[in-house]
């Protein structure tokens, strides 16, 4: 039997026979009358942050106007911080290779021809990549320098994460055909001889956190929780179709089929629904000290990028305005700052990022456009890492990196 469809099917509330299905779209409305408002302008229940900060409407980590476009041209060692790519936007600010224009950083590849790139996770030298179509991982050098095949012969993988010296990895397959969680020592050079901790059928997106690997059962209808070497598996929670998942001390929240963003407690037990999620297909979940991100797309090709407070989740934060994204899909958060990928209808996606306080009245910040079908995210303490499918069937995908605003 064939793999389920790769990229876009787990993106829909129904699980699609190929690329090419329609997605289902949700009539159900989820009720937010209790939400928090603030002095923010609500749209569709949510409300849009306050224009926090400078006359644009947003700051930077360390309180100042955000550095995104100078108005007239700041000089350190004789350059323009508009264009200069080792001073971008500010004296300093290094572009890892990339240009600058207008005081941003752009993204700059650094691994292609890549067979549908779904996932990514970062360690200290390395970006560590799964091929979906491809079945491989590939351990890429973070300038680009080098790229060499980590694993070979896997099927389907979707979804990698390290922790405890070792690289995971689901294969999104059946049971009986290679599907499960799959893991070996980052230190492999290449990994010979992978070793499948928990065998299960159409698994996604493995999270380590705590000493324990979650993930994502779609045919099951459940996120589970396995020790690093398989030897206790744990249900955390009984979700519709879940996808993507992330982990802090307390709580796993993921994104579902369900009209709620949701979470449990990491050891199982009540499953509460969060900030609103009514869209026809779901994307990926971040979280931070205070706030837990997710995205979700509709069905006319828009969507949402949401945060609720983990303290008090009825205050849902969002970023950019429904209409302008283009079915987001990845996120990720560190150092003030949100990121996301809109996944768009080809190569019309782009990286996005705004403050985690909400977006200037300007918008989100473009670090990479037309890219083809970006998915996964990753952050380390200087850039932002993204793959892009590209066009399935073929080995035509991408690794960007973009230095960190």
């Amino acid at each position: 039997m064939k793999p389920r469809a790769p990229f876009r099917a787990p993106l829909t509330r129904v699980t699609l026979a190929s690329l090419a299905a329609s997605l289902l779209a949700c009539t159900a409305v989820l009720d937010v009358k209790d939400l928090e408002l603030t002095d923010g302008k609500s749209v569709g229940g949510v409300t849009q942050a306050p224009a926090p900060g400078s006359p644009q409407g947003a700051t930077s980590t360390d309180g100042g106007a955000l550095p995104d476009a100078p108005a007239a041209p700041v000089t350190c060692d004789g350059v323009d911080t508009r264009t200069d790519a080792r001073h971008c936007g500010r004296c300093g600010h290094d572009c890892l290779g990339g240009a600058c224009e207008s005081g941003v950083c752009r993204a700059k590849e650094i691994a292609t021809s890549l067979d549908s790139p779904f996932s990514l996770t970062v360690t200290a030298d390395h970006v560590f990549v799964a091929t979906n179509r491809g079945g491989t991982i590939l351990r890429v050098k973070k300038d680009g320098s080098a790229t060499e095949t980590f694993a070979t012969g896997q099927r389907s993988p979707w979804g990698i994460t390290t922790g405890g010296g070792f690289v995971y990895w689901a294969n999104n397959y059946f049971a009986n055909d290679g599907g499960g969680i799959w893991r070996c020592p980052l230190t492999a050079s290449p990994c010979v001889a992978p070793q499948r901790i928990v065998s299960t059928a159409h698994p996604r997106r493995p999270t380590f956190a705590g000493g324990f690997v979650y993930y994502a059962e779609e045919d099951a209808n459940l996120v589970r929780r396995a020790t690093p070497d398989g030897a206790t598996v744990t249900t955390v929670a009984n979700a519709s179709k879940p996808f993507g998942i992330a982990v802090d001390a307390k709580h796993v929240y993921y994104t579902s089929a369900a009209n709620s963003f949701q979470r449990a407690p990491v050891a199982g037990g009540t499953v509460e629904d969060l900030g609103p999620a009514n869209g026809s297909s779901w994307g990926l979940a971040a979280v931070d000290d205070a706030r837990a991100y997710y995205v979700f797309g509709f069905s006319d090709g828009t969507g949402r990028v949401l945060a609720v407070d983990k303290a008090k989740p009825a205050t849902v934060t969002e970023y950019g305005k429904p209409e302008s994204h283009r079915e987001p899909l990845g996120v990720a958060v560190s150092g003030g700052w949100v990121y996301w990928t809109e996944h768009g209808t080809g190569s019309d996606g782009a990286l996005r990022a705004c403050p985690v306080a909400g977006c200037p009245t300007s918008g989100p910040l473009e670090l990479a456009t037309q890219l083809s079908f970006p998915g996964d995210i990753a952050v380390d303490d200087t850039a932002v890492y993204v793959v892009s499918a590209g066009t399935f069937g073929r080995a035509v995908g991408t690794l960007h990196r973009v230095a960190r605003p």
